[in-house]
């Protein structure tokens, strides 16, 4: 099934600013995590871990993401195991390289990756998941927006005209965040520039080929590229970038084989071979977009995590690291707050806001600098690997 992000939501009224007395917490506080992702999961096991009592609040518990491949870097893997998630090994493969290729298959640069993994975002769900206390509550519901709740704090808004107070709220809803709208109205999300299609295929003649390398091919003068990501039993990720305004995205399921054999069939016998008897499992078209430094992660008694808080371009490879990072920093900042008045936790949301603004500033300049990089003509008389905190950085973005 070809899916795609769904559209930003338009017309939602955005919440004023809560003002009022200072809060205080009974016993170790309530926390209402919007969202059950990566970064929502992650963030319930660490504050679950220092006595909050989490309720995890997704709009589609049964939803599934097959299409999504992820390279985490061995940041993101030391996240897992601080996390004490059972399993990593037997859900990923090792992945220790980089190779990029130009169109014809030559080698043009090759980077070493120790400590990285290729695995399924549902196999990472799964593993979260099955790492949550049993104390963590699991609910439907969608949230809309966030409203002062009258008590000096924001309450979330369903959709359904439903109310739901928490003493904290974690907005770990996606790049089409509702919960930061409400916060900073003025924020926008990029422009897409770059359109990127993934596919999951099993393919183990290929995966053993690959090695345990990333293999990247790649033509600047066309706007186009094709990687390929090993992930666990003969799985494999591939994904299609393109400029998107030089190449219009196939619409529809029926498309996508037909549009990658056009586009990257004739380049090398490799490709050749993987396009000529294509048949994806999943397809996801992703229109990809990234957010300027919002001035704070936090307002009030909610916080964002994820890319509710910093959408990343797919150049970077560290979305999903970066949200775990998220949810370990959140609680390292929180701990020795629950209990306390809520001056307490209000100091811990800001100096978590302020250390992870710090930290993620420069991934969001070398995604930009590596988009600009593939959209650019010339690009390949300087090939750099499209990764972003693995290795030494590209300019900035101009």
């Amino acid at each position: 099934m070809l899916t795609s992000a769904p559209p930003r939501r338009a017309g939602l009224r955005p919440a004023a600013a809560a003002e009022g007395a200072p809060r205080s917490f009974r016993g170790a506080g309530n926390a209402l995590i919007v969202g059950g992702g990566i970064a929502g999961m992650a963030s319930a096991i660490s504050l679950s871990r220092l006595g909050w009592q989490c309720t995890i609040l997704e709009r589609d518990p049964g939803r599934r993401r097959m299409g999504h491949g992820l390279l985490l870097p061995a940041a993101g893997r030391c996240s897992l195991e601080r996390l004490t998630l059972e399993g990593i090994e037997a859900a990923s493969t090792p992945v220790e390289s980089f190779a990029l290729h130009g169109r014809d298959g030559s080698p043009l640069r090759h980077f070493s990756i120790p400590g990285s993994l290729g695995l399924m975002r549902r196999d990472l769900v799964a593993l979260l998941r099955s790492a949550l206390p049993a104390s963590v509550r699991l609910e439907t519901g969608r949230v809309v927006g966030l409203e002062p709740d009258g008590a000096g704090a924001f309450q979330a808004v369903g959709a359904r005209g439903w109310r739901r107070r928490a003493d904290l709220i974690v907005a770990a809803d996606g790049v089409h965040s509702a919960c930061r709208r409400a916060l900073f109205p003025e924020a926008r999300l990029t422009p897409e520039r770059v359109t990127e299609l993934v596919l999951s295929l099993i393919d183990p003649v290929l995966v053993q080929e690959l090695a345990g390398s990333c293999r990247k091919f790649h033509d600047p003068t066309s706007g186009l590229a094709l990687g390929l990501l090993p992930c666990r039993n003969g799985r494999l990720v591939a994904y299609a970038q393109f400029a998107t305004a030089r190449h219009p995205a196939p619409q529809r399921e029926r498309e996508v084989v037909p549009f990658l054999r056009r586009h990257f069939g004739s380049w090398n016998p490799l490709l050749e071979r993987l396009l000529k008897g294509l048949t994806p499992e999943t397809s996801h078209l992703w229109h990809t977009t990234d957010l300027d430094p919002l001035p704070h992660l936090h307002r009030g008694n909610v916080v964002l995590v994820g890319d509710s808080a910093h959408p990343m371009l797919p150049f970077t490879s560290q979305g999903s690291a970066a949200a775990l990072e998220d949810a370990l920093c959140l609680a390292e900042e929180l701990e020795g707050a629950e209990g306390r008045s809520g001056q307490g936790v209000d100091r811990a949301l800001a100096a978590y806001s302020g250390r992870r603004r710090l930290e993620l500033l420069p991934l969001l300049q070398e995604g930009r600098a590596l988009r600009h990089h593939f959209l650019d003509p010339e690009a390949a008389t300087r090939p750099v690997a499209p990764l972003a905190g693995f290795l030494p950085t590209l300019p900035a973005e101009q």
